[in-house]
């Protein structure tokens, strides 16, 4: 092992400890992130609206008007309404660095219902979705990737490709903020 990959591996596991669990397999370390990242109590980050519903608490976060805006319009907000969810949640940059045929594919409301219903889990992502290393979403038979990346002295969360940070609690479930659309398999 060559000095470099010594420290990294040293710092990885002393981060791993702290924040997540990391697993060697096939001398390829992977980092489990923590299941408290997914908790709405665990959260640090408090919105002051952890009492309002998933719908109020969007409206007010600032960077995620396009989502919103994409949910007011499909209206998928009130076919869920009185479930408690986990919504992944991308920033309008996000929204703003599709690639031109998705945008055009999102303009037929069919698909954009189907992709944002992918970015929608019943209840909360678990230790047992985290071990799987993926979660099921709304969209039938499909499911968001988890794994854990590391990132400084911790471990950061990615969600397919899309990175995730603080979530968010609201009074029917969890937001969590994503820098990418997560695409449907197939879409």
């Amino acid at each position: 092992m060559k000095p470099i990959q010594k420290i990294l591996g040293i710092s990885s596991v002393a981060g791993a400890l702290m924040w997540g669990n990391l697993t060697i397999a096939q001398n390829q370390p992977f980092f489990f992130p923590s299941a408290s990242f997914f908790s709405p109590q665990a959260a640090t980050w408090e919105s002051g609206l952890q009492d309002e519903s998933i719908a109020v608490v969007l409206k007010e976060m600032k960077s995620h008007q396009s989502f919103n805006s994409q949910l007011e319009s499909s209206k998928i907000m009130e076919e869920l309404a009185g479930q408690y969810l986990t919504v992944l949640a991308p920033t309008d940059k996000a929204f703003d660095n599709l690639p031109a045929d998705i945008k055009e594919k999102i303009a037929d409301p069919e698909n954009l219902k189907r992709l944002l219903t992918y970015h929608f889990v019943a209840g909360e992502i678990t230790e047992e979705d985290i071990q799987r290393q993926a979660v099921a979403t709304l969209l039938e038979q499909t499911s968001v990737s988890i794994t854990g990346i590391p990132v400084g002295d911790q471990i950061g969360v990615k969600l397919n490709d899309a990175r995730a940070t603080e979530p968010t609690p609201a009074a029917d479930g969890v937001i969590i903020p994503i820098d990418r659309v997560l695409i449907p398999p197939g879409f």
